[in-house]
C-alpha cells in the first residue's frame, strides 16, 4: 500500500515540495514539515490484555466485564515502522482531526503531514493525512423502502442472504419447526416455486446467491460463553447441519451458490476462515454449482449472458464488528445503522479489509504477502449478519479523476429480520425482500 500512498500524498500536496521520510527514526533528524508513511499502533487503557483473558478464563481473580465499546479519552495513536515508532498528537487541533485519533484501529497504514514542535516531547503533530485510496460517497446512506421494477427482464440479480442459523434455540416464542418453515419458503421464492408472475420474473433472473456466513448456529449457546472453547470446540448440532444440507441442495439444484463460513458455522475460527469441509454437505456437494469460499472472500464473476464481469469482496462481519468496539464515531452524528456502511467506507480507503488482525481479530500468519490488502477496488463490498440492511454508492478518485464506483451492502441477518437483499449487476441497484411482510423494498 505505500506505493499508493506516495502517489496519493504527491498528488495532494503537490506545489509544497514535501519531503517524504522514509524511515521513522530519520525524522527527527528534519527540522521541517514533511511526510511519514507508518502503520497505526492504538494504545486502549479500557481494551483488556491476553493475561487478562487468561486470568478470567480460569478464575484466577474476579471476572473481567467486556464492554461495548473500549475507546476512551486517554486513547493514544502512534505511528510505526520496521525503524521505530513515533506519537501523533491531534488533542489540540481541529475537530477533524480529532475525529481521526477516534476512528483510527491498531494496523491501519497511512501518510500523515506534519512536523516535530518544540513543546510536544518528541510528539509529530498532524496537519494533514492520506489513506491508500482516495474515497468519496456519491449518494447518501439509504435504507429507503421502494418497490422492485415489475419488469425484471433486463435485470441480473445477485441474492446476498446472511445468518440463517440453523439449529439456532434461542427464540422461545417461534420452535425450530416453524423456523425451518420460513427458511423453506425463502428457497421455495428463490427457485421460482411459489409467488405470482412478477415473483417468478425475480427469481428467473437471480444468477447468483451468496450466503454470506453463520449458516449453521451453534446447538447450545450456554457451552459457548467462554471465548476459548467457543472458538476452539465449535459445537454443531448434527441435525442443523442436515436441515441446512437439504436447504442448501435445492439452491443450488437451480443456481449458483457461494457458501462462506461464519463465527458460529463448523469451521476454524482463523481469519481467513476455510470453506465447509465437503463431508458436511452430502447432498449439496453433488451439485457443481456449489462454491465453498473462504471467509472473507474475493470473487470475480463472470456472467457470459449479460456481458458482465464483477469483482464481489466480502465477510461474514467479523472485522466491522471488531472495528465498531475499538472506534468512537459519535462526532460524525451518525445513527447506529450507518455505522456498518461507514466503517466498510473506511477499511475501503485504508486499503484494507481486516486492519485489526492479528492484533485483535485471530488470523493464520502470512510472511509473502496479506490476502486482506484490498489493492483494486471492488463494485460490491459487502457485510453479512448486520442488525440491519443499509446501501450506498461511493466513488475512488486517483489525481481528481473519478475512477471507480463501488456499493457498500450491509446485509441483515435473517434469523433476526427475515430479510434478504438483491441486487442488479447492472445497476448496481439494491433491494431488500422481507418475508415477515411479503414487501419488497428497493434502497
Amino acid at each position: 500500500l505505500k506505493p499508493l500512498i506516495i502517489e496519493n500524498a504527491k498528488h495532494k500536496w503537490r506545489g509544497l515540495n514535501l519531503p517524504i521520510v522514509s524511515r521513522i527514526i530519520d525524522s527527527q533528524l528534519i527540522d521541517q514539515e514533511c511526510i511519514l508513511i507508518g502503520l497505526i499502533y492504538k494504545e486502549m487503557k479500557l481494551r483488556t490484555s491476553v493475561l487478562d483473558e487468561i486470568r478470567d478464563g480460569y478464575n484466577l481473580s474476579g471476572t473481567i466485564n467486556a464492554l461495548e465499546n473500549y475507546t476512551s479519552d486517554s486513547d493514544q495513536i502512534y505511528l510505526e515502522d520496521e525503524s521505530g515508532r513515533v506519537h501523533l498528537l491531534t488533542n489540540q487541533l481541529t475537530n477533524q482531526l480529532i475525529n481521526l485519533q477516534n476512528e483510527l484501529v491498531t494496523g491501519v497504514i497511512i501518510g500523515v503531514r506534519g512536523k516535530y514542535l518544540a513543546d510536544t516531547d518528541g510528539s509529530f503533530t498532524i496537519i494533514d493525512w492520506v489513506y491508500s485510496q482516495q474515497i468519496v460517497s456519491s449518494e447518501k446512506i439509504s435504507n429507503t423502502k421502494q418497490d422492485l421494477p415489475n419488469d425484471c427482464s433486463n435485470c441480473s440479480f445477485i441474492a446476498f442472504i446472511s445468518g440463517l442459523e440453523i439449529g439456532n434455540k434461542s427464540n422461545e416464542t417461534e420452535s425450530s419447526d416453524d423456523y425451518l418453515l420460513v427458511c423453506q419458503l425463502l428457497v421455495d421464492y428463490l427457485t421460482g416455486k411459489i409467488g405470482g408472475e412478477i415473483d417468478r420474473n425475480i427469481s428467473k433472473n437471480i444468477v447468483r446467491i451468496v450466503l454470506a456466513g453463520n449458516s449453521i448456529s451453534l446447538s447450545d449457546p450456554l457451552l459457548t460463553r467462554d471465548k476459548e472453547i467457543a472458538a476452539q470446540h465449535k459445537i454443531v448440532s448434527s441435525q442443523a447441519i442436515k436441515q441446512f444440507d437439504i436447504l442448501l441442495s435445492q439452491l443450488v439444484s437451480s443456481c449458483p451458490v457461494d457458501l462462506m463460513p461464519g463465527p458460529t458455522d463448523p469451521s476454524c475460527h482463523l481469519l481467513p476462515q476455510q470453506p465447509f469441509h465437503s463431508s458436511l454437505l452430502p447432498y449439496s456437494i453433488r451439485f457443481n454449482t456449489l462454491n465453498r469460499l473462504t471467509n472473507p472472500s474475493i470473487q470475480l464473476l463472470n456472467d457470459l449472458s449479460a456481458g458482465l464481469s464483477k469483482t464481489i469482496v466480502g465477510h461474514s462481519g467479523l472485522p466491522v464488528d471488531d472495528i465498531m468496539v475499538q472506534t468512537d464515531r459519535s462526532m460524525d452524528g451518525l445513527s447506529s445503522q450507518d455505522l456498518t456502511i461507514n466503517i466498510l467506507r473506511d477499511t475501503l480507503q485504508w486499503g484494507h479489509i481486516a486492519p485489526t488482525a492479528p492484533d485483535t481479530l485471530p488470523c493464520y500468519p502470512f510472511t509473502d504477502n496479506d490476502p486482506f490488502i484490498l489493492d483494486k477496488l471492488p463494485d460490491i463490498y459487502f457485510c453479512g449478519n448486520q442488525e440491519d440492511f443499509n446501501s450506498q454508492l461511493v466513488e475512488s478518485y486517483i489525481n481528481d479523476t473519478t475512477n471507480y464506483q463501488t456499493l457498500l451492502l450491509s446485509i441483515p441477518s435473517f434469523y433476526l429480520t427475515r430479510q434478504i437483499v438483491l441486487v442488479d449487476l447492472i445497476t448496481l441497484t439494491s433491494y431488500l425482500i422481507s418475508f415477515q411482510t411479503d414487501s419488497y423494498i428497493d434502497s
